[in-house]
């Protein structure tokens, strides 16, 4: 190679330089942009969805939506063991409320119950998420173990007279009890047994101070605004003479005047193996004696359904709340037992439907055919018509065909059921 093309390759070795360089360039930027599109994909897929989460893009509006409750259902879901039903729900929401949370005591665990809940478990050095474990329970336990009832005094300053001269006595002390969720409670439930109903939610509000103001003006005590010693000993045994000693017997009587505690629950709920909609619970003897009845029914042609059974106190509640809203305190308990009476509390009771009657509950439900069949054939498994018509002053309540209580013994029920008779005249007699 001589001077001359060695002369041409150096020159086009120097123009090829830049131009490898710009190329290079180039495709370096691409390659970093691709890469951080890459990691910030993998970032967001990352944080966007983690292990049994939906898929949510930010852009997405969302809102919580709490799922509507229909009269008598149970929501379950299990978590670590601890099963969320209605009965724990109430439980959970109640102790929460203890502990100074303001939520529904409802039994629907929506978000504002899940809110509370998180706020709870990071306020006491658990992990701030909705699971319900058995340490979280534990600590709940020892909140409302600990929520005892507190007296204090408080010290009134009498007025002054005209004259120079002071009263020796400048002060006078009052035992006054603490409004605070256990003692409003307890004064609600009371009231209610005095014949003063109040929605039972803990929480001091006009209308508890209202029906107590009643309540003592009734009475004659003075300072009906203060909720005192002397008026808890009133209350206390109005309690004793209405709370019912043994609602464990089949027998029990469950009406205006007798009243369960709101904490009772019967014993061995399991839920019924009858043709239901969803979830009902009675007490097992009770549930045996319905399902022998309702396969004989079925025998003899007629397809009885199950609409109602056991009910909390709490979801009582709910539900006479709901209908004093909508027709008033007088016309809602002619139809729904006020709580701590229903029949439904104690296990006892079951409401009847069937597909004629499009599953609902009505009073021409004696005009079928599958009536006629209860009537004639109840007793013999242990049951009775309990609302009669024609009684509704003896029983407090209107004409329900739909509602048969278990009463257990056979004799008994076939005697009730033959001479039409409700109860309260059994009982008497």
């Amino acid at each position: 190679m001589n001077y001359k093309d060695k002369f041409v390759l150096i020159i086009i070795l120097v123009l090829a330089l830049p131009l490898a360089g710009c190329s290079k360039t180039e495709n370096s930027s691409v390659d970093n942009d691709v890469v951080e599109i890459l990691e910030e994909e993998l970032f967001v897929i990352e944080k966007e969805t983690p292990e049994d989460k939906t898929i949510v893009t930010e852009t997405e509006e969302t809102e919580p939506i709490d799922d509507l409750v229909e009269e008598n259902s149970v929501t379950v879901e299990e978590i670590e063991g601890l099963e969320l039903n209605e009965e724990n729900i109430f439980w959970l929401q109640e102790s929460l409320k203890i502990a100074g949370y303001t939520i529904a005591v409802d039994g629907n665990l929506g978000p504002n119950t899940k809110k509370a809940f998180k706020s709870f478990k990071e306020k006491e050095g658990f992990l701030s998420d909705s699971v319900y474990t058995a340490e979280v329970k534990k600590r709940l336990e020892s909140i409302r173990k600990n929520n005892n009832e507190v007296e204090i005094e408080i010290e009134v300053v009498e007025s002054e007279d005209d004259s120079t001269e002071k009263d020796e006595k400048s002060f006078q002390s009052a035992k006054v009890l603490e409004l605070n969720y256990k003692n409003v409670y307890w004064l609600q439930e009371s009231l209610k047994m005095a014949g003063h109903y109040t929605p039972l939610d803990g929480r001091w509000g006009s209308n508890t101070e209202k029906v107590l103001e009643d309540f003592k003006k009734e009475k004659g005590l003075s300072e009906i605004e203060i909720y005192d010693e002397e008026t808890k000993i009133i209350l206390e045994g109005i309690r004793e003479k209405n709370m019912i000693n043994d609602p464990t017997s089949d027998l029990i009587l469950l009406n205006k005047s007798n009243f369960l505690s709101s904490t009772y629950v019967p014993k061995n709920l399991v839920e019924a193996d009858l043709p239901k909609s969803k979830y009902m619970a009675l007490p097992e003897h009770v549930a045996l004696k319905a399902k022998e009845m309702f396969l004989k029914a079925s025998e003899d042609g007629h397809g009885l359904y199950f609409a109602s059974g056991y009910r909390s106190f709490e979801y009582q509640e709910t539900l006479f709340s709901r209908r004093v809203a909508k027709h008033g305190f007088d016309a809602a308990e002619k139809v729904v037992a006020i709580p701590g009476q229903s029949e439904h509390q104690t296990g006892l009771a079951i409401d009847i439907t069937t597909e004629e009657m499009g599953y609902g509950l009505s009073q021409s439900f004696d005009q079928t055919e599958a009536f006629d069949w209860l009537i004639n054939n109840c007793y013999k498994y242990g049951f009775i018509l309990r609302y009669r018509k024609g009684k509704e002053d003896l029983t407090g309540y209107i004409y329900e065909p739909w509602h048969y209580r278990y009463i257990g013994d056979v004799e008994i029920a076939e005697k009730i059921m033959a001479e039409a008779l409700v109860l309260e005249e059994y009982l008497k007699e």
